[in-house]
């Protein structure tokens, strides 16, 4: 199950697409990365899988309301082996913002 928030700062419509892909994985628990960014500046935090498995997906937790998510993707993600989440974000506050990025990892299937 995935949960998907988008935020549209313009007067325009815009449209998105969100896919889930399935698969009998042997899953763990998702490991997460608590992490916060001080008023008005970026800030970014990354959380790795355990050793053995890998990312099968991740995202970012954060309130809505003057953060925006710049990049949101697996550690190594041009390579086969991505073995965890990173994530940033902007905070356009006038106060620091905690958030979290969390990854999904897997191990790979005995046959």
């Amino acid at each position: 199950k995935w949960t998907l928030v988008v935020e549209n700062p313009t007067p325009e419509t815009r449209s998105f697409n969100a896919m889930t892909v399935c698969a009998p994985l042997n899953l763990d628990h998702p490991v997460d990365a608590p992490s916060a960014v001080a008023a008005e500046s970026q800030g970014s935090t990354s959380c790795p899988c355990a050793p053995g498995r890998f990312v099968v997906g991740g995202g970012q937790r954060y309130s809505p309301g003057g953060v925006v998510t710049v990049a949101s993707r697996p550690t190594g993600f041009s390579a086969p082996a991505a073995d965890g989440w990173q994530a940033w974000i902007d905070n356009f506050n006038a106060e620091s913002r905690s958030f979290q990025a969390y990854a999904v990892c897997a191990k790979p299937l005995r046959r």
